[in-house]
Formats: C-alpha cells, structure tokens, sequence
C-alpha cells in the first residue's frame, strides 16, 4: 500500500531558497552591500544552490521505486531512483507540469513556478544557473536547457571539484554536449572537460569586461560558437563564473534581446554565490563594459548588435543564433 504525502496534487513548487527569496526581494539595495554573501552563507551554506522538489510518502515496502516524468502516459521518464519514502530532485524546468509515482500508486502532478533565474545543483561546483526562461523585448522566451553558465569543475583554482553526481547531473539533468572554458592556460590542469570524454571541450582564454570588449577575435569565436546546434547544450564557465562567464553571458543575453532589467539583475544574481564580494551593475568593472559599448549605438541592444557586426559576426549568424535559442 502507498500513500503520497507531497507535494500535493496540482500543486506550484518553487526551486527558490530563502535566500535567493531574500536577495531578490531587494536586488538593488542587496546587491551594492559589500559582503551581503559573507554573512548569509553562513546561515544558509552555498546561496546558489536551489531548492529541491521534495518527494515523500508511506508505504508497507522497504524498497520502492519513485518514478518521474513530463508525460502523464509516463513515456518519457525524468528520473527513476530507488528509495525508501522519500527523495529529493534538483533541475526541473520552470514553468514545466511533472507527473510522480511510486511503484504502481496513483499518479500525482505539480507545476514549477515560472520564476527566473533557474538555478541548477551541480555538487561539486556552485554559481550555475540557466539563462533561459526570460521573456526578451519581443516577447518571446529565450529557451531554457540551452546554455548554462557557472563555475570551473575541475577545482584548479578555487577548489571545487565536480563530483559524481556532479557528473551525473551534468550529463542527465543538463544534457551538457560542450563545455566552454574561458580560463587561463595557468589555470587548466587537463585539455578535456571532467564531464565525459564524449563531451567537446574547448579552451579559450579570456578576459573580462572592458577587455573582453577589446578582444574582438575572441568574441567572433564564441559567438560562432553558438550559431552550431550540435554545440548545445552547452555550459560556459571560468574560475568562478562571474567575471569573464558574466561578460560573455552579458554580450549573448544582449543578442537574444534580453531586457535591460533582467540582464543586469541576471549579472548580480552572482553576488549570492560569493562571500569574497559582489558582481553588481554598480561596480566600476561593469561600467567598463558599458562604456566600451558606447560608440556602436544609442542604446544597449542596438551596441551590442553593432558590437557582434564589428567583430565579424554577421547578421545571418546572429539570426541563427537567435532562432536556436529563441521559441517561435
């Protein structure tokens, strides 16, 4: 006999933590005070890392098996595990209805809260996130499960080494195909990505803001990057995921027409997954950004549009790169 506890039937789940809820219910103050992280981490551990969907219930057996999909035919099973009475899930997708059971009981739903930024548990590294889910200028969603962005995986530089669930949830949850680094040659210990030989890995090196601007060459290749289906999803990343992750990840949220608002706060959403500082729009470092952008246009999106042609990027391309990640 099972009995499901929760969630309950139909009902909204939210993937966010009490202090990603904190930081964002005043991201404009929150993000501009010095070592806001510092202080809350040690109340709550890693701040990026979200909350989990969880899964309990009753049953006369020691061993069930918990069953999850997006398909209430259950024909395309998310995860099957093997528990006791209970079970956490990391990694579903905002705004997505999923159905659960164990073993042969009823069949239960709940809807993910369309809440961006999705934020995705990877152990062994922290700071990823998905870009996807906003709504851009056009009114149209820039599709999640296409480009992920965090922190490095193989712990060279500051300590963080992906584990096998890390792995796992890399090579199932994200579906990761190529991993983009954007590190120093100093700091790459392996030419290969630690998610799986079968995962194309490519090491550019890179600055950040007004440099990243500056190098051109640089930026023509990573936007090339993205204009190849069979790259995504992808998952772009440095040190830290912030710095050189953020200029980039500024540069591509621009092409897909992201908002001014949503942009900016989506760059500040590092300042919770780092106790040394803040990443905000307010930092001279960002500014450097946006002054380098000056000279291409009137206003950001039509900089950034004008930026890409200039390094060499043509408009064809920015309209594949925008039908890929772009729902119709």
């Amino acid at each position: 006999m099972i009995q499901l506890i929760s969630p309950e039937n139909n009902s909204i789940i939210s993937l966010k933590t009490p202090i990603q809820l904190e930081f964002e219910s005043d991201i404009e103050a929150n993000a501009q005070i010095p070592y806001w992280c510092t202080r809350k981490s040690n109340e709550f551990g890693v701040c990026s890392f979200p909350a989990p969907v969880h899964f309990s219930w009753e049953s006369d057996e020691e061993n069930n098996i918990f069953s999850l999909s997006d398909t209430i035919e259950f024909d395309h099973i998310i995860r099957r595990i093997g528990c006791t009475n209970q079970c956490d899930i990391y990694n579903l997708l905002l705004g997505k209805t999923y159905y659960w059971k164990v073993n042969d009981s009823e069949i239960r739903s709940f809807t993910v809260e369309m809440s961006t930024p999705r934020w995705l548990m990877v152990e062994g590294t922290w700071n990823v996130r998905d870009i996807g889910g906003y709504t851009n200028l056009d009114g149209k969603k820039i599709k999640q499960g296409m480009i992920y962005r965090g922190a490095e995986l193989d712990g060279y530089a500051e300590g963080r080494v992906i584990t096998d669930e890390g792995r796992r949830a890399l090579r199932e949850d994200l579906g990761i195909r190529f991993d983009l680094d954007l590190r120093s040659s100093g700091e790459v210990t392996k030419k290969q990505s630690p998610i799986g030989d079968d995962v194309k890995y490519v090491n550019i090196p890179s600055e950040s803001y007004g440099e990243f601007i500056g190098w051109k060459s640089n930026t023509k290749k990573f936007i090339e990057f993205l204009t190849d289906r069979e790259n995504y999803p992808m998952y772009i990343h440095c040190a830290v995921g912030a710095d050189r992750t953020g200029s980039l990840i500024l540069v591509i949220c621009g092409l897909l027409r992201m908002t001014e608002k949503d942009l900016t706060e989506e760059y500040e959403q590092s300042t919770i997954s780092f106790p040394d500082g803040n990443r905000t729009r307010h930092e001279w470092t960002f500014d450097a950004v946006l002054n380098q952008l000056k000279p291409y246009g009137d206003n950001f999106h039509d900089r950034i549009y004008n930026y890409l042609i200039s390094c060499g990027i043509t408009e064809e391309q920015i309209n594949t790169i925008r039908k890929i990640m772009i729902e119709d």
